[in-house]
């Protein structure tokens, strides 16, 4: 899906907030003093990352709450292998896998993120990523990650991260508004 930059202020544009190309590598991405007046939030998440491994997890933290407050349940398969997961507690919540070291060349795995309403203070937020990333030379991995917060709370900052390793040089996320 092609998003369109608009500065128009009607409903349903697309409003890029801020972009992030790492020039070396980094532990975290993150979006820092997000703005109010957007209904959702949507981000593109491009990564390789430095550990060495074909793949990693890439977790993700809210207003830099490391509290045991996110729950995550995913899915996803590769090669006609499915690994579903549920995860309570935790000091972060999962948006999925991407490219490692042992990766494949040139490769780097992709997380779409929805995070619908994220400045309303009634529900606990929730956010949805689907993601695609290489696993060795022939396979693909397809998967749909979703991450509740336990917090009522409007979210102003969002940091990727990862258990161990780094995100590495060419790396690249983009936070959009949704009106």
């Amino acid at each position: 899906m092609s998003l369109p930059l608009v500065t128009s202020s009607g409903s349903g544009d697309f409003i890029k907030l801020d972009e992030i190309n790492l020039l070396a590598p980094s532990p975290t991405i993150d979006f820092l003093a997000i703005p109010v007046g957007y209904r959702s939030l949507y981000i593109v998440l491009q990564g390789r990352l430095t550990v060495a491994a074909t793949d990693a997890f890439v977790g993700v933290q809210l207003n830099g709450d490391v509290g045991a407050n996110y729950n995550t349940q995913y899915l996803y398969a590769t090669g006609g292998s499915v690994s579903p997961a549920s995860l309570s507690g935790q000091t972060s919540g999962l948006i999925g896998l991407m490219t490692g070291a042992n990766g494949p060349a040139d490769s780097a795995g992709i997380a779409i993120i929805d995070i619908p309403f994220y400045a309303e203070t009634v529900f606990q937020k929730t956010l949805r990523s689907s993601i695609a990333d290489e696993f060795g030379a022939t396979n693909l991995i397809v998967g749909d990650f979703v991450t509740r917060w336990l917090s009522t709370v409007a979210i102003n900052q969002i940091t990727f991260l990862l258990a161990s390793g780094s995100f590495d040089t060419g790396s690249q996320a983009t936070l959009y508004g949704l009106r």
